[in-house]
């Protein structure tokens, strides 16, 4: 794999739709609502992104195969999960990345791919998975896209430094989108424990008071 580090500092972008289909439900688990058009709005005001986007999907010869199998692959080395699901869980992880890879691309302004990213992130934290081996996942699929690119626009330079420039802005529009996502399941964590302590105190306070006004009736 061709290494492009000049390309990818500070680049996080989340390919992860598998902890999904490892639950069964494609739902927004955290209820964060990520609106793709108010964010390429602003990223993508002359509408570039999502043609370049499209454009770079379709040099995927095998419709985003190796892409979404790079992400897997790395996650699945971090993981274990390979190991420690049945046959059927991963088949359907890896079928579900590569939903994910078809969506990011193909429809980069719909809500399907940010929405199986925040997913992903939601049920990586509450299982105990490291958020970083899902961002070095997420990597190691930009870089596989980048090397189809430099690979399918050899003797076109413009082509390749415009398509690369692409894959930077969704590798940080991306990146918005999943520290949005954790800031918000951060805050819902936090008013959950503030609403859970507030109802202990209350059914304290309410034991207390029917506790000593069983013993007042008893004396």
């Amino acid at each position: 794999m061709i290494n492009h580090p000049s390309l990818w500092s500070g680049a996080s972008e989340l390919m992860t739709t598998i902890m999904n289909e490892v639950t069964g439900n494609m739902a927004v688990y955290s209820g964060v609502r990520l609106n793709m058009k108010e964010r390429l709005a602003e990223f993508d005001p002359a509408g570039d992104l999502v043609r370049d986007a499209a454009e770079i999907f379709s040099l995927f010869d095998d419709g985003g195969a190796a892409v979404a199998a790079a992400f897997t692959d790395c996650y699945f080395l971090r993981t274990n999960l390979a190991r420690l699901l049945p046959p059927a869980a991963v088949a359907s992880i890896k079928a579900a990345g590569l939903e994910f890879v078809k969506n990011k691309f193909s429809d980069i302004g719909g809500n399907f791919w940010a929405e199986s990213a925040d997913g992903c992130l939601f049920h990586a934290r509450k299982h105990g998975i490291s958020v970083h081996a899902v961002l070095a996942s997420i990597s190691a699929t930009n870089e596989r896209a980048l090397d189809v690119i430099i690979e399918k626009t050899q003797g076109d330079e413009a082509r390749r430094l415009r398509l690369q420039r692409t894959m930077i802005r969704i590798s940080m529009l991306e990146a918005e989108m999943l520290c949005t996502a954790m800031s918000d399941q951060l805050v819902r964590e936090a008013d959950a424990v503030r609403r859970n302590s507030r109802a202990e105190v209350q059914s304290q306070v309410l034991a207390e008071i029917d506790s000593a006004t069983r013993d007042r009736k008893s004396t």
